[in-house]
């Protein structure tokens, strides 16, 4: 083989064997979640919905979960939404309260999820700023554990979110704590909206 590509192939490869490594001891691994959200408004202030997540990491072998829920407008200003759903990586139920206050373009979103008799627990927030139709920047925080044994992992981070029609995507990085190591993390969502 030529002098000047076995050079040139060993430099690629240490250079990717090098970047893979400092990836690795620099951040967690990334994380990807699709999810499928439709609905069907009831009244003025009440509609059904349903949140299908195929499944939960879609990099790793987290099972599928489903969540129905009813959203309910309490004041122009806040809304409240109590779902009941299933986790099929646990093959528990799970019961969620998510709550949206708004305040002319900054809004939140709150969500704590309890399966049982697991006692698994799953939490996100995040305040955003909308700043055109399609784009919203903000921060965002998500945790996981149980209130048994297991350790929990929060974190939480800056994020741009994308809305374009009947697809979305949320881009975030994350500084988590996971198995007692705090590294970055990047965590994308893609938002598909029935």
């Amino acid at each position: 083989m030529n002098a000047k590509i076995r050079f040139w192939l060993s430099l690629y490869c240490f250079c990717v064997l090098t970047t893979d490594a400092l990836a690795e001891e620099t951040f967690h691994p990334s994380r990807m979640r699709f999810l499928v959200h439709g609905g069907y408004q009831l009244t003025e202030d009440l509609n059904l919905r349903i949140h299908f997540i195929p499944a939960g990491n879609l990099i790793g072998p987290v099972a599928p979960i489903i969540h129905p829920g009813l959203g309910i407008k309490l004041a122009s200003w806040l809304e409240m939404e109590a779902v009941a759903g299933w986790c099929f990586a646990t093959d528990n139920p799970l019961f969620s309260l998510r709550v949206t206050p708004t305040l002319g373009d900054f809004y939140a979103w709150l969500d704590g999820e309890y399966q049982y008799p697991s006692q698994n627990f799953y939490w996100f927030v995040q305040a955003e700023y909308k700043i055109l139709d399609w784009l919203q920047a903000g921060v965002e925080g998500e945790g996981w554990g149980d209130f048994k044994d297991a350790p929990w992992s929060n974190g939480g981070g800056p994020n741009l979110l994308l809305r374009l029609n009947h697809i979305g995507a949320d881009f975030s990085l994350h500084t988590r704590e996971l198995r007692g190591v705090i590294k970055p993390e990047f965590f994308l969502r893609v938002h598909v909206f029935l």
